[in-house]
C-alpha cells in the first residue's frame, strides 16, 4: 500500500521509470472505505485475498495535465490491481476522451490483466475501444404497428453522452397487405433520457423518452410522411419501445451498481 499522496513516475509504456525519464506521474492516497469510493459495499470474502479501494490521479509530465481520475482496486499483492467505479480518462490538451463505469462483476474478469491507458494524446488503440454494434428490436404505432429489428453502431461512446447510428429493417400491415420499410436512425443519450431521429423512404419520425441505461427505452413522438398518398400511410403521433442486445458496455450509460 502506498502512503498518502506518493508520487510514482512511468514511462509511455506505464512501466516505472526513474522522474527525469517518465512519461506520466502518479498521484495516490491512503485506502478509502469500499463505501466511500464507490457508493455501495463489496464483500471481501468474495475475493481469494484481502481487498482494497484507493483514489488515484495520474497526470502528463510534459504539461502536469490531468489523464486518469477514478479508483484503483486490488487483492493484497500490488501487481494485482485493476480500476473500479467511475473511472475518467484525458488527452494532453484536456479533453475527456473516456469516462465508464467499471462495476464488481468487470473488475473481477480484468483483475489479472494490466490496466490499460491510452498513449496516443487525441485517441486510444482500436484494442481499448468495443467496436461491436447492438441489436436492436423496436415496436411503434402511428396509424398502425409496426416492427423494426436491425443494428446500432457507437459514434460517440467514450464519455456521459451516448451518440448511436442504426441501420435496420420494418414490417407493418396496411389494407391487409404487408409492408417492408427499411430504418435509419440517429439517437442520442444521457442519463435517464434519449431522442431520436430517423425515416424511411416513406416517414420521418421524431422519438423522445425515458431509457434504462440504453438497454431498454420508451418514448413518445410524431410522424410525417414525405406524401400524403403515400401507402403504408404513416403519419401522426408515436409510441415506441425498443430493447437492445449488447455486449458493448461503452453502449450504456454510466450506472450506479
Amino acid at each position: 500500500m502506498t502512503s498518502q499522496n506518493d508520487t510514482i513516475y512511468f514511462d509511455k509504456y506505464w512501466n516505472r521509470e526513474r522522474k527525469e525519464l517518465a512519461v506520466y506521474y502518479r498521484i495516490s492516497q491512503k485506502e478509502i472505505k469500499t463505501e466511500d469510493a464507490l457508493g455501495y459495499s463489496i464483500k471481501k470474502d468474495n475475493f481469494s485475498n484481502p481487498f482494497y479501494v484507493f483514489p488515484v490521479k495520474d497526470y502528463y509530465v510534459k504539461n502536469n495535465q490531468l489523464q486518469f481520475q477514478g479508483y484503483l482496486a486490488g487483492t493484497k499483492n500490488l501487481n494485482e490491481y485493476s480500476a473500479i467505479g467511475n473511472a475518467k480518462w484525458y488527452s494532453e490538451d484536456g479533453k475527456l476522451i473516456k469516462s465508464k463505469n467499471i462495476s464488481p462483476r468487470d473488475y473481477r474478469k480484468e483483475l489479472l490483466k494490466p490496466v490499460k491507458f491510452p498513449s496516443d494524446k487525441n485517441s486510444f488503440n482500436s484494442e481499448d475501444i468495443d467496436m461491436s454494434p447492438a441489436f436492436y428490436i423496436s415496436y411503434s404505432i402511428a396509424a398502425k404497428s409496426q416492427f423494426t429489428g436491425g443494428l446500432e453502431f457507437c459514434l460517440a461512446c467514450q464519455n456521459d453522452n451516448k451518440l448511436l447510428v442504426g441501420l435496420g429493417y420494418g414490417i407493418t400491415r396496411y389494407d391487409s397487405k404487408t409492408y417492408g420499410l427499411p430504418d435509419f436512425h440517429l439517437y442520442l443519450s444521457r442519463e435517464w433520457l434519449f431522442a431520436k431521429i430517423g425515416g424511411s423512404h416513406k416517414n420521418a419520425y421524431a422519438l423522445a423518452g425515458i431509457t434504462l441505461i440504453n438497454l431498454m427505452d420508451l418514448g413518445i413522438g410524431y410522424s410525417v410522411p414525405f406524401n400524403q398518398e403515400n401507402i403504408p400511410e404513416i403519419k401522426g403521433f408515436i409510441f415506441g419501445a425498443t430493447i437492445r442486445f449488447s455486449n458493448n458496455e461503452n453502449l450504456r450509460l454510466n450506472f450506479k451498481y
